[in-house]
């Protein structure tokens, strides 16, 4: 791989000449060509079987690849590790990848942006680094870092139709699958049970009972928790003002969509402040592929996108045989009932989990 850095600055400026800045058009130069590419279907990079490092632990990685047609979204730790390898930042633990010796890859990220050329501010930036015509460009969403300056631009790469029409791959680093990824990624990398994998994205509703919601996907949902000898949380959650989100995803056999998972949930207003997961349901044809964490995972990600006033906590009421799977992602066995959660005649743990809120809180907004 050749990497090449992007040239990086922060949004100087004043806040009026950022956003026409912003308004502006991102010129998005061709690639440049690859020696022995005459398809932009030819894997430019991958990885079959290996082994890489996230954390301090080891993560299996099955069949990874990268095309010109590429658009991949790089869920969490595992996914950023993977794309690390691509860029030549990091190296696998075990086994080997394929990567085309002519390859340029770009990352746009706030960090490289800031710390390389801080006269230039992130749109400049950005702009300069694409000279490099790149075969493969990497979009960092750093939500964490809590920077609007580079949370605007990377909306308005996300958005724009120069991105979208970009004749190479294009890699957004993120925390969590969502629906703002579905009109440009088709697929994710994603770990589950130690193992990073490429599967399509999930489609997400997340209001899927609310007053535009769709009936035939909900006798869908009504069929499939039927199947499964389920209660009727459609109904539930239609008469008590509950959310249901319905994952759907490419049916294998190329016609339509189908569900791949539903997650009902509740906001306990404050002082308990909680975002409270009632049921988490995977079809019994679709278990054991990791989906169950794809929900749990996005139910993390939704609540750290609300204000600690408002959200300080993740609660659930866990079957038994279940703990071990919630414990997993930090939730901790409160060893307390919940007289709001319907536990029916089987017995469940209260679980809870501190909410890490990535936006400012609306208390701390107010005092500014």
């Amino acid at each position: 791989l050749k990497l090449i850095a992007a040239r990086p600055g922060f949004l100087g400026g004043s806040p009026r000449t950022a956003r026409k800045v912003a308004m502006s058009p991102i010129p998005v130069p061709r690639p440049a060509g690859l020696e022995g590419v005459k398809s932009r279907a030819r894997p430019i990079f991958e990885i079959s079987k290996a082994e890489l490092v996230v954390g301090n632990e080891k993560c299996r990685v099955s069949e990874l690849e990268v095309t010109l047609k590429s658009r991949i979204a790089a869920i969490g730790e595992a996914g950023r590790a993977a794309v690390d390898v691509l860029l030549g930042e990091a190296e696998l633990a075990s086994g080997e990848f394929a990567r085309h010796k002519e390859l340029v890859a770009v990352r746009l990220s706030p960090g490289e942006l800031t710390m390389r050329s801080p006269g230039l501010t992130y749109f400049e930036a950005v702009i300069d680094a694409l000279q490099a015509r790149p075969q493969v460009l990497i979009l960092e969403q750093a939500l964490d870092l809590g920077d609007n300056d580079w949370n605007a631009l990377f909306e308005k790469l996300l958005g724009s139709a120069e991105i979208g029409s970009f004749a190479g791959a294009v890699i957004l680093c993120v925390a969590a699958e969502a629906n703002s990824w579905s009109p440009l990624c088709s697929e994710v990398w994603v770990a589950e049970s130690k193992c990073l994998r490429q599967v399509p994205l999930m489609e997400v509703i997340e209001d899927a009972t609310g007053e535009a919601s769709d009936d035939v996907l909900l006798e869908e949902a009504r069929a499939l928790l039927e199947e499964n000898g389920s209660h009727d949380w459609v109904e539930r959650c239609q008469k008590r003002g509950w959310n249901m989100t319905v994952f759907t995803e490419a049916h294998p056999s190329g016609k339509g969509r189908r569900i791949c998972g539903l997650l009902c949930w509740s906001m306990l207003a404050p002082p308990r402040a909680e975002f409270n997961i009632r049921y988490v349901f995977v079809p019994e044809s679709q278990r054991g592929s990791g989906y169950g964490k794809r929900l749990v995972r996005w139910a993390l990600n939704r609540a750290s996108r609300m204000p600690e006033s408002l959200c300080r906590w993740i609660s659930l009421s866990a079957l038994d045989e279940r703990i071990s799977f919630y414990e997993q992602f930090g939730f901790c066995d409160m060893t307390l009932g919940n007289d709001d959660v319907d536990e029916g005649k089987e017995k469940q743990t209260w679980m809870e989990l501190r909410n890490v809120s990535i936006v400012p809180d609306i208390e701390e907004e107010e005092e500014d």
